[in-house]
C-alpha cells in the first residue's frame, strides 16, 4: 500500500543526518510547484478573458435583436403609409424575423455553451490552485519559518550548481586535533610496535624515549562544594551578596551551572522540559533542574547584562553603516516580531508586538539615527528620515530569477546580469586598494540600470495596455520599485562601504527561525525579551570571537 509522503512521519534524526539532501528536494519541489501554479494562473488568465469576450458576442446578440425590433416598426409605418399589400409583405417580413431569431438564437445557444464549460473550466483551475498553493505552504511549513508577511511564494535559489564533487577536494590538508600539554591522567603500556599515528617523544639526543596518543573524554559530573560557617567572635564579616544569596536556602547552584543551563537552552535550542530531563540523565540524577528555575535563570541575566544590552545597541549606532531586520515570533500564541539590529562588531535583538512598532520597536529606537540604513524595503523603515536608506539588493536578485523563469521575461535576465557585474566591478576595485567609481562610470551605471528597467516596462505595457494593475507580473511591479527607489539599490556603487545586500541581518535571523521550532518560546512581551538579551550578548560574542559561556557566567555573576 502506497502512502503519502505529505503525511509520512520524519524523524528528527533521519532529517538532520539527511538535512543537505531533503532541503535541495525540498526547493526543487517548491519550484516545480511554483511553475504549475504560475501556469495554472495564466490559463485562468486566458479563460476569463475568453468568457469576457463571450459576454460581449452574447450581448452583440441582443442588441442585434433590438435592432430587427426597430426595423420591423419601421417598415410597418411605411406600409401603412404607401398603402401597399400588407398581407404579403407582413409574411415576408414574419420570415425574415424568424430567421434572424433562429440565428440569434443558436449563436446564443453557442456561447452560453462555451461560457458555462469556460466558467467550469475556470473553477476547476482556481481549485487547482489552491490545491497546489495548500500543498506549497504545507511543503514550506516543514523546513521553513518565514514571517506571515513574507508571499507563500519560496525565493528563488542564486546558487550555481558546482561541478565540485561532495567532501574534501584533492589536495586539500585534513583537520586533526592536536595533543595537548595538559593531562589528567597517563597509563603507561609497554608493547610491540606503537600505532602508526602516535607521536615520538625524543631526548635532547633524538633518542625515542615513548610514543604517546590521548583519548579526550567530556563527563557531567555533580560538583557539591560545601561551606561549613563555625561563629567566631573575631572571625570574618560576611558580604551582603554571601548573606543574600544563602537568605533563604542552603542550596543554590553555581553561576556556571546557571551559565551552562542557559546557554544550553538558549543557544543550543533546547525546549526547557526536554533540557531538564537531559541534565538529569547526564548527571545520573545528581542534578534535577526544574523548568521554572531554567526560566528565572534566564530573567536574571536578562537583568543583569541591561547595561551591557544597553552599552552594545550606544556601540551600533555610532557606526556609519548599519543593517535591520525582523521575523515572525509568537508571545502566547499571538504573532510578535523580533528585530535585529547589526554593525561589524555587533548585533542588537529586541522584540515587539508589531512589525512598524514607534515606540518600542526598531523605528522608535533609530529615530535620530543619521548613518545609512540597510533593509529589505519594508516601508515603515523610510519613516526614519535622518538616515539614508539601502535597498538589499539579494532579494531583488530572487525576485528577477523568478520572473525570468517564471514569466521567461528577458529584461529581468538583463538585470541580474547588470547587478552581477556592477558588483563584479566594485570588488575588482576594492581589491586594487580603490575605494571609489569615477563619476562618469557611475553615470554609464546608472543609465544602463534605468534603460533596461524602462525598456522592460515599456515593452509589457505596449503589448498588454489594458492590463488592470492586480494582474500586472510581480517582476513588473518590481521594475516599477527599482526605478522609484534607485538611488537606494545603486548606493553600494557610490559608497563602497555600503553592503551589496543586507545579508549580515539576515544571518542573525537564522538562529531566531531555529529557535521558533521548539515549544515553550514565550508567554508575554518581557520573557520573550529575555531570549532577545540573550541573543544580543550570544550573537555579538560570536562577531568579536568571545567566548559566549564565559561571557554569561561573568554576567551571571557581577
Amino acid at each position: 500500500m502506497k502512502t503519502n509522503p505529505y503525511n509520512s512521519k520524519l524523524s528528527y534524526e533521519r532529517y538532520s543526518k539527511n538535512k543537505e539532501y531533503f532541503d535541495l528536494g525540498l526547493i526543487e519541489a517548491l519550484e516545480e510547484q511554483q511553475r504549475i501554479i504560475q501556469k495554472q494562473k495564466s490559463q485562468a488568465l486566458i479563460y476569463q478573458a475568453t468568457i469576457a469576450s463571450k459576454n460581449d458576442t452574447i450581448r452583440s446578440m441582443r442588441i442585434k435583436i433590438e435592432d430587427a425590433k426597430i426595423q420591423i416598426k419601421a417598415l410597418k409605418y411605411q406600409l401603412k403609409e404607401k398603402d401597399q399589400d400588407i398581407e404579403a409583405t407582413l409574411k415576408i417580413i414574419n420570415g425574415e424575423i424568424e430567421r434572424i431569431k433562429r440565428e440569434v438564437d443558436e449563436e446564443l445557444q453557442k456561447s452560453y455553451r462555451d461560457n458555462n464549460k469556460l466558467h467550469q473550466e475556470n473553477e476547476r483551475l482556481k481549485q487547482e490552485i489552491n490545491r497546489y498553493k495548500k500543498r506549497n505552504k504545507k511543503l514550506s511549513s516543514s523546513n521553513s519559518s518565514q514571517a506571515p508577511s513574507i508571499d507563500n511564494n519560496r525565493p528563488v535559489s542564486l546558487r550555481e550548481k558546482s561541478e565540485l564533487k561532495r567532501g574534501g577536494q584533492k589536495g586539500h590538508r585534513g583537520s586533526f586535533s592536536k595533543l595537548s600539554k595538559e593531562v589528567s591522567e597517563v597509563i603507561n603500556k609497554r608493547v610491540k610496535a606503537a600505532p602508526s599515528g602516535a607521536e615520538a617523544v625524543t631526548d635532547s639526543a633524538g633518542k625515542v624515549l615513548h610514543y604517546r596518543t590521548q583519548e579526550i573524554d567530556i563527563r557531567f559530573e555533580a560538583k557539591i562544594i560545601e561551606t561549613r560557617y563555625y561563629i567566631d567572635e573575631t572571625g570574618e564579616e560576611l558580604s551582603q551578596k554571601e548573606k543574600s544569596k544563602y537568605a533563604i536556602n542552603p542550596v543554590v547552584y553555581s553561576d556556571h551551572t546557571k551559565a551552562v543551563t542557559i546557554y544550553l537552552h538558549q543557544k543550543g535550542g533546547i525546549a526547557l522540559k526536554r533540557l531538564s530531563t537531559m541534565i538529569s540523565e547526564i548527571s545520573d540524577k545528581a542534578i534535577n533542574i526544574k523548568e521554572g528555575t531554567i526560566v528565572n535563570w534566564n530573567k536574571e541575566l536578562a537583568v543583569k547584562s541591561k547595561t551591557e544590552t544597553t552599552r552594545i545597541l550606544a556601540d551600533i549606532v555610532k557606526d556609519e553603516v548599519i543593517g535591520v531586520d525582523e521575523t515572525g515570533w509568537r508571545v502566547n500564541g499571538k504573532a510578535a516580531w523580533m528585530h535585529t539590529i547589526t554593525s561589524d562588531h555587533s548585533a542588537y535583538f529586541l522584540v515587539s508586538g508589531k512589525r512598524s512598532d514607534k515606540e518600542n520597536g526598531v523605528i522608535g529606537l533609530l529615530k535620530e539615527y543619521p548613518g545609512k540604513l540597510v533593509h529589505d524595503h519594508f516601508k515603515p523603515y523610510y519613516w526614519l528620515e535622518d538616515c539614508e536608506h539601502v535597498e538589499c539588493n539579494a532579494h531583488v536578485m530572487r525576485y528577477l530569477k523568478a520572473g525570468f523563469e517564471f514569466d521567461d521575461s528577458i529584461d529581468c535576465e538583463k538585470m541580474i546580469i547588470f547587478l552581477r557585474k556592477a558588483l563584479r566591478i566594485k570588488n575588482e576595485l576594492l581589491v586594487q586598494n580603490i575605494n571609489q567609481l569615477k563619476e562618469d562610470e557611475y553615470i554609464e551605471l546608472e543609465a544602463e540600470y534605468k534603460s533596461i528597467l524602462e525598456t522592460g516596462l515599456n515593452k509589457y505595457k505596449k503589448n498588454n495596455p489594458k492590463m488592470a494593475r492586480k494582474y500586472l507580473p510581480d517582476y513588473i511591479k518590481l521594475f516599477e520599485r527599482l526605478l522609484e527607489y534607485k538611488d537606494a539599490h545603486l548606493l553600494f556603487l557610490k559608497d563602497f562601504k555600503v553592503p551589496f545586500d543586507n545579508n549580515d541581518a539576515e544571518r542573525q535571523m537564522r538562529v531566531v527561525k531555529s529557535k521558533k521550532k521548539i515549544s515553550g518560546q514565550s508567554d508575554s512581551i518581557i520573557t520573550a525579551n529575555y531570549y532577545a538579551s540573550f541573543l544580543t550578548i550570544s550573537q555579538t560574542c560570536l562577531k568579536q570571537g568571545k567566548n559566549t559561556l564565559k561571557t554569561i557566567e561573568d554576567l551571571l555573576a557581577s
